[in-house]
């Protein structure tokens, strides 16, 4: 028995590792008519379609949404913005009950923007927690939703089902409530990372000659200040007012420990610096 796919003809706007992994799962699960895709590096389109990401490709933008009933930005969050305040030059090209949905790790932002221009299109923003520090088409994979959570901001059913089709768990939020929360658990995971990465003398003798060898507690932090900037401060800045929030109370929590450390405090001290380890391991035990 052959199901019917959820959309006739998909239009993913940015191909890069989340578009084409969206893609890639869309066709080999048979969710999609057809899917399309579009960048400005025809290169890149064309190694999109080798690896079976999308069925096909044009040069213009135009010729890519046309008739498209889902269309995917999957462009950088700032970016993401920017195409929905000029969706008007595309408007009319798109199926009438097209859905427009955005796969940004910030939702605010898009969501005032598609209140303000997409009255003609239900918009969905979503955001699915999967992929990597590194970005492109490498690592595209057909199941990198599986296992994953997928937030959603807005309502409809048929993209609900999408998510639950790759594998993934649908979470319905509000894009505030979204928003703060991924500031605490990823954005200032990263902004740690970073921060911690600029504060380490690279170049001494000791990391020469550790090269490739990091200590296990570094490593993960290091991978992470691997990400890219460009992308990285886009989801920064539309998303600075809760990070903002995060960032100080890392401060204060830092403040604490810098309290109990200082060289001239005496060795009674050190219980202080223990409970406050005991609070965080209670913590991770409660969140685990």
């Amino acid at each position: 028995m052959t199901t019917k796919p959820l959309f006739k003809k998909v239009a993913i706007i940015g191909v890069g590792l989340i578009g084409a992994s969206l893609g890639l799962g869309l066709r080999r699960r048979r969710l999609a008519g057809k899917v399309l895709g579009w960048r400005r590096n025809e290169k890149e389109l064309a190694r999109a379609k080798q690896i079976g990401a999308i069925d096909e490709f044009f040069a213009s933008l135009e010729e890519t949404v046309e008739g498209a009933d889902l269309l995917v930005l999957a462009m950088p969050v700032l970016t993401n913005v920017e195409f929905v305040k000029r969706f008007s030059t595309i408007e009319k090209l798109l199926d009438p009950k097209a859905v427009i949905i955005d796969v940004g790790s910030t939702k605010k932002d898009i969501e005032d923007a598609s209140k303000i221009h997409l009255k003609s299109h239900p918009f969905v923003g979503c955001h699915p927690m999967a992929g990597s520090e590194t970005p492109g088409l490498e690592k595209a994979a057909e199941g990198l939703y599986e296992g994953s959570i997928c937030f959603i901001v807005g309502q409809s059913p048929t993209v609900q089902k999408m998510w639950e089709a790759l594998g993934a768990r649908v979470l319905s939020v509000s894009a505030d409530a979204h928003d703060q929360f991924v500031a605490g658990t990823s954005h200032i995971e990263h902004l740690l990372s970073f921060a911690l990465l600029n504060s380490l003398d690279s170049k001494s003798d000791f990391f020469r000659e550790l090269k490739g060898n990091l200590n296990p507690s570094l490593e993960p932090l290091a991978r992470l200040a691997q990400s890219d900037p460009d992308l990285w401060a886009d989801i920064f800045w539309s998303n600075r007012h809760a990070l903002f929030q995060k960032a100080a109370l890392l401060q204060n929590a830092i403040g604490e420990f810098t309290k109990c450390i200082r060289p001239d405090l005496r060795s009674s001290e050190r219980d202080s610096i223990a409970k406050l380890i005991s609070r965080a391991n209670q913590r991770a035990k409660d969140i685990s």
